[in-house]
């Protein structure tokens, strides 16, 4: 058997603490770590820090969590898979990596996942979304879904802080300055892109 750990952040910014008041529930972002140092955590998520609507595929380290003076809630389910298992979620993480100009994150389908709604755009995902998709999970609607469908493989629930000791470099293209008009046009572009690629909605 092969393990792998699925995480559940609770981010200390501004879109982090809507979704989690909309949702109301603890966490607003999951992502799977092949180890349980998580010094790698593949998801779909903001590419930037300061624009929090442009994302897509990304590779991420704890250090995006760790700029706040406040705690950061962390959940990590460790999931025992068999070989066959495994490879399809390597292969996708590989996939995905590969593509990851192409890949955009579903910011359409969030917004209406708080409705029981699923919005499908091609080669778009939003981070529970990958999830699934990477463990071929069906009926996650949401991260609640996928917390429920992990929770017997719980293995730590506390402060990241407590976790991991002190912050890994995160790549600097996360944390560039950026102008208003940059984040505006890049919002623009980001949405303009999943419109495009079509949209088809459907009950999950």
């Amino acid at each position: 058997m092969k393990l792998i750990y699925v995480v559940f952040l609770s981010s200390d910014n501004l879109m982090g603490k809507l979704i989690r008041c909309f949702t109301r529930h603890a966490f607003n972002h999951t992502a799977i770590s092949l180890d349980e140092s998580l010094m790698k955590m593949y998801s779909f998520a903001r590419r930037q820090k300061r624009s929090p609507l442009v994302g897509g595929f990304v590779v991420e380290t704890p250090s995006r969590y760790f700029g706040g003076k406040g705690k950061v809630p962390l959940k990590i389910a460790e999931v025992a898979l068999d070989e066959r298992q495994y490879s399809s979620v390597l292969a996708t993480i590989e996939d995905f990596e590969r593509r990851q100009g192409e890949l955009i994150y579903n910011s359409i389908d969030a917004f209406f996942s708080l409705f029981s709604i699923r919005v499908h755009i091609r080669d778009s995902h939003t981070c529970y979304s990958f999830v699934a998709q990477a463990l071929n999970l069906k009926g996650i609607g949401n991260i609640s879904d996928l917390e429920k469908h992990v929770e017997k493989s719980l293995v730590y629930t506390g402060d990241i802080k407590s976790y991991i000791n002190g912050p890994i470099g995160e790549n600097p293209f996360y944390f560039e300055t950026l102008s208003k008009r940059t984040i505006a046009i890049g919002t623009i572009r980001h949405f303009w892109r999943l419109f495009a690629r079509g949209i088809a909605p459907g009950r999950r």
